[in-house]
């Protein structure tokens, strides 16, 4: 029966790993020196990974994360919009006591907009 849990570690193990790899090339992309890297993909993916990476931390400290299915696709860099939503979702469920966080998409012309909402106390006007 350990075997779902390996597995599940696993894949978290990887996209850690992937997201530390690029936060390398942090001072590159400061510098204009990294280019985006375009590609298009499903925005499932990403929320699946980002659920997957976060829902303990949430269950663990008695919160919901919601990652809304949607078939929408983007063409972005994956690293870079991924290191965005994780940075987000992981802010949110810091300044979070009760209730929970939502990750959803929807279309918006020719665009698409993502949306971190949380039940948090927010951020100070002066802020």
């Amino acid at each position: 029966m350990k075997l779902p849990r390996i597995g599940h570690i696993r894949e978290c193990v990887e996209s850690l790993d992937r997201l530390f790899s690029e936060l390398l090339n942090l001072s590159q992309l400061d510098a204009g020196v990294l280019q985006p890297q375009w590609t298009d993909f499903p925005l499932d993916r990403l929320f699946d990974e980002i659920s997957r990476n976060f829902r303990p931390v949430a269950e663990q400290q008695g919160l919901r994360l919601v990652a809304r299915k949607t078939e929408l696709w983007v063409r972005c860099d994956y690293v870079m919009l991924s290191r965005i939503l994780n940075n987000l979702v992981s802010n949110s469920l810091r300044h979070t006591i009760e209730g929970g966080v939502l990750i959803g998409a929807r279309r918006r012309g020719k665009g698409v907009r993502i949306d971190v909402v949380d039940t948090g106390v927010g951020i100070a006007m002066q802020h």
